[in-house]
């Protein structure tokens, strides 16, 4: 009788640890969910980029992208030193690293631009090169362990994109409804957009 009760008494307190670990997950994910509020925290964005480099044109082989998923923010650098930065939006699961297609996540890693798109029905689209090598090789190894399903992809189409004209609504709510890409306000892609080129590099970090 000890031992049964002792049994459930166990039961009972690894049901409620996994109740309380869901919960927090839950909350952190939910607080992730959320980019940056106030503009007042992104570099020079009150200031128009080509203000802020010295010379009266901006030499695109110079530029490059950093994405901070964790602070949904894209910097763009100038010969390796940041510029200005932008608030942005991202997949509907913003915290993992993008295995397949349809998990909705945001792929992590060294990208580059390989085409450029205007004008598009996001305003303006800048594809990048996913998957990468080490995007196969993540999506094999994924394959391998069984972890995904038999009929499962490995995806694409990811890039950055402005949003549908009057829109920018999209993305002042900080709510990430993409399938992966990174959506930035129309003004916004459209300033990046006149500064990149096809092989600009993007790193995207968590």
């Amino acid at each position: 009788m000890r031992i049964t009760s002792w049994s459930k008494l166990l039961c009972v307190g690894i049901a409620a640890a996994l109740v309380v670990t869901t919960l927090l997950c839950r909350l952190q994910c939910a607080a992730q969910a959320r980019g940056p509020a106030d503009p007042k925290s992104l570099l020079n964005y009150d200031k128009p980029i080509r203000t802020l480099v010295s010379g009266s044109e901006i030499d695109r082989s110079l530029v490059s992208l950093q994405i901070e998923k964790s602070r949904f923010v894209l910097t763009v650098l100038y010969d390796g030193k940041p510029l200005k930065s932008y608030s942005v939006v991202l997949g509907t699961n913003p915290v993992d690293d993008k295995l397949r297609e349809g998990d909705n996540c945001t792929p992590e890693g060294d990208f580059k631009i390989v085409e450029l798109r205007s004008p598009h029905k996001w305003s303006r689209f800048m594809l990048l090169n996913y998957p990468t090598a080490a995007s196969w090789a993540r999506f094999q190894a994924a394959r391998k362990r069984r972890d995904l399903p038999a009929k499962a992809t490995i995806g694409g189409a990811i890039g950055i994109h402005g949003v549908p004209k009057g829109f920018d609504s999209a993305i002042d709510a900080h709510e990430n409804w993409t399938a992966g890409c990174i959506a930035l306000k129309t003004a916004d892609i459209n300033e990046i957009y006149s500064v990149c080129r096809r092989g600009t590099v993007v790193k995207i970090m968590h």
